[in-house]
């Protein structure tokens, strides 16, 4: 589990470890205002890694779904790119920024069970104690 912050700074590079990862776009865990993410997963494995975007809305206050992956991605030799801007957070924060799959150079190989819509992981609950993200 990788959660994913979206706080200010620099592009956050990210690579997973042998076996099933679940990499998280979190919008909880004491982050107030709009929400920046700028991200690059080095190594996403389809078909064995997730995307965890069930904190994400769409325009419409909408649980995500996979089309609205397709709609705001692009790819091109160095990768595929979402760009999360057209999203809003599940508390209505604006989202902007991407999130790069740098090894994914062509989209058509994503799928839906690529990607966690609803029902994610509570990644707050499994910190350990002690833990304060403010």
């Amino acid at each position: 589990m990788i959660a994913l912050g979206g706080g200010p700074g620099d592009v956050d590079v990210l690579f997973g470890r042998a076996g099933t990862d679940t990499f998280i776009v979190a919008t909880e865990g004491g982050l107030t205002g709009p929400l920046l993410y700028s991200v690059n997963i080095d190594d996403f494995a389809d078909g064995e890694d997730v995307i965890d975007l069930s904190d994400l809305r769409d325009a419409d206050g909408n649980v995500l779904d996979f089309a609205d992956i397709l709609d705001n991605a692009t790819t091109d030799a160095s990768g595929t790119v979402l760009d999360l801007s057209s999203f809003t957070a599940a508390d209505d924060r604006a989202v902007s920024g991407t999130l790069a799959l740098t090894n994914v150079t062509d989209a058509a190989v994503l799928t839906a069970d690529d990607f966690v819509f609803d029902n994610g992981i509570d990644w707050l609950a499994l910190l350990p104690a002690g833990v304060d993200l403010t």
